[in-house]
C-alpha cells in the first residue's frame, strides 16, 4: 500500500484516514490478542472459551472491527447459583465480552484504581473477598464496642 505524503495539505484527509485504519487498528488487535490471553487464563475448560478460540484470530479481527466501527454491544450474561464456599448467584459474561472488560481494564485499570476509595474490593488486584474479609475482621476487633460495626455488617448475636 502506497503511504500518503502527509506534508502534501491536499492529502490531509487520506493521512488521517490510514492512521485511523492502520496504526490505531494494529494496536487494537494487538491489545484485544493480550486481552484474549488475559481473559482465558481461568476460562480454559469454559465451553464459550473454547468456542471463541478455535478461529481465534479471525474473532480478534472481527472484534476489532465492530469496535472500530461503534457497533460493539455487549451480550447478555449467563447467570447461576454456586454452593461453595457459599450459596451465591453468579451473573456471567459471554467469553467475547470478557476479552472486552480485559481490554477495558488494561487501559484504564489503573486511573481507576488510583480514583477508587480504598474500601472498594471488587475486581482490584490484591484486594477481594478474602480482603474485605480480614478487613471487616480487623475493624470488629479494633471497635471497642464491636456490636456496633458488627450490626453493620448484619451480624447478629442470638444469645443476648
Amino acid at each position: 500500500m502506497k503511504q500518503p505524503n502527509i506534508l502534501h495539505p491536499f492529502n490531509l484527509d487520506a493521512a488521517i484516514t490510514e492512521i485511523k485504519t492502520t496504526s490505531f487498528r494494529s494496536w487494537l488487535i494487538r491489545e484485544l490478542t493480550k486481552a484474549f490471553y488475559e481473559a482465558r487464563k481461568h476460562k480454559i475448560k469454559t465451553f464459550n472459551e473454547h468456542t471463541y478460540e478455535v478461529n481465534w484470530q479471525e474473532n480478534i479481527i472481527r472484534l476489532a472491527n465492530t469496535i472500530l466501527n461503534r457497533s460493539y454491544e455487549p451480550s447478555g450474561s449467563v447467570s447461576f447459583i454456586i454452593y461453595e464456599p457459599m450459596v451465591r448467584e453468579i451473573f456471567a459474561a459471554p467469553f467475547v465480552d470478557r476479552v472486552v472488560h480485559h481490554l477495558l481494564f488494561n487501559i484504564c485499570g489503573e486511573w481507576w484504581d488510583r480514583h477508587l476509595i480504598y474500601d472498594s474490593y471488587s475486581c482490584r488486584i490484591g484486594k477481594g473477598t478474602l480482603f474485605d474479609g480480614v478487613f471487616t475482621a480487623g475493624n470488629i476487633d479494633r471497635t471497642a464496642a464491636g456490636t456496633t460495626v458488627a450490626a453493620e455488617c448484619g451480624i447478629v448475636d442470638r444469645d443476648h
